[in-house]
């Protein structure tokens, strides 16, 4: 089972509608209070999909997107999955962080909930 899929089922077991707009991006709706819906974006981005792809095309890609989403859905939670952090940069994660609340998440770190 893919990561994206193990996130899709992930985030169907915890209650919300998920739906993938485009390749690597999953949209998990539920409704929240006050007939809110409460929005999580979800960015699957395993090494795989970065081999052969320059790291700082792709970071500079990936906070356009957090910016995009960020300014259109301002509540919204936003989440980069990676299989491995080997390759993102901490000037990467630190600016995703900073500037859009983003961290990038090992499977491990992702999937833990308390019991």
């Amino acid at each position: 089972m893919s990561l994206i899929e193990q996130a899709k089922d992930f985030l169907s077991a915890l209650g919300a509608e998920v739906s993938e707009r485009e390749r690597n991006l999953l949209i998990a709706e539920k409704p929240g209070l006050g007939g809110e819906t409460e929005r999580t974006f979800l960015w699957v981005l395993p090494q795989q999909a970065r081999q052969g792809r320059n790291p700082l095309i792709v970071e500079d890609e990936y906070l356009n997107r957090f910016k995009g989403i960020a300014n259109k859905y301002p509540g919204a939670r936003l989440h980069l999955l990676v299989d491995t952090l080997e390759g993102l940069s901490t000037e990467f994660r630190t600016n995703a962080n900073r500037s859009y609340r983003v961290s990038a998440q090992v499977p491990v770190q992702f999937f833990d909930l308390p019991f």
